[in-house]
C-alpha cells in the first residue's frame, strides 16, 4: 500500500511538474531607459529637468492563468536618473547657471498583469518595487542632500507589447513613481526587446 501510494504521489508530481513546464515559462529581456524626473518641490521649483538616456536588462517567469491572462513578475537591473540645471548665486553676488545630474542604478520587481489581445498584442500593467543600488553624489547637495538616503520606490507600470517569432517580443513600458524620493516622481519610458528561453 505505500508503494503505490509513493508511485501515485510520484506520477501526480510528474503531472504538476509537467503542467507548470506547459503553461509557465522563463525569459530574459533587455533594452533601453529614457528617464526623467519631476518636482513638485517649492524649494527646488527653478530647477529644469532634462532626460537620460540608460539600460536595463533582466529576466522573467510568466505564469499562465488562462489562455488570455498571466501573471508576470520580473527581476531587473535599471541605470536611471536625470540632468538639471538652476541658477547659483556666485560669491561676487552674481547669478550663474549651473548644471549637474543624477544617475542612479536600480534593482526593480515589477508585478504585471499580462492581457493578450487582437493577433500577437499584449497589455501589461501593474505595480512596481525599486530599490537603489548605486547613486552618484549630487556636488551641490541641494536635491539629494544624502545619497544614503530615500532608496525605495513604489510605481506603476502599463506597456504595450508584440509578439514576433516563437520566442520573441517588443515591448513599450512606462513607469511613474507613486512615491517621492528627495521630493521627486520618476518618469521612465522603456523600450525592449523579451526573449523566451
Amino acid at each position: 500500500m505505500k508503494y503505490k501510494t509513493l508511485l501515485i504521489s510520484l506520477l501526480f508530481a510528474t503531472y504538476l511538474i509537467n503542467v507548470q513546464a506547459q503553461n509557465n515559462n522563463l525569459g530574459i529581456k533587455a533594452g533601453l531607459n529614457y528617464s526623467n524626473f519631476s518636482d513638485n518641490s517649492n524649494e527646488t521649483s527653478g530647477f529644469d529637468y532634462t532626460s537620460k538616456v540608460g539600460f536595463y536588462i533582466g529576466g522573467y517567469i510568466n505564469f499562465r492563468i488562462t489562455e488570455k491572462i498571466s501573471i508576470q513578475p520580473e527581476l531587473l537591473f535599471s541605470q536611471q536618473g536625470s540632468s538639471f540645471s538652476f541658477t547659483l548665486l556666485t560669491i561676487n553676488g552674481l547669478n550663474s547657471k549651473a548644471k549637474s545630474e543624477i544617475k542612479e542604478l536600480l534593482v526593480l520587481i515589477p508585478v504585471m498583469l499580462n492581457i493578450s489581445i487582437k493577433d500577437k498584442f499584449e497589455i501589461l500593467t501593474g505595480p512596481q518595487f525599486g530599490y537603489v543600488l548605486e547613486r552618484n553624489k549630487d556636488p551641490y547637495r541641494i536635491i539629494i542632500k544624502d545619497s544614503n538616503s530615500d532608496k525605495f520606490e513604489i510605481g506603476a507600470n502599463i506597456e504595450v507589447g508584440y509578439n514576433f517569432g516563437k520566442k520573441y517580443r517588443i515591448g513599450f513600458r512606462y513607469n511613474y513613481g507613486i512615491t517621492k524620493r528627495h521630493n521627486l516622481r520618476s518618469s521612465v519610458m522603456q523600450l525592449g526587446l523579451q526573449y523566451k528561453l
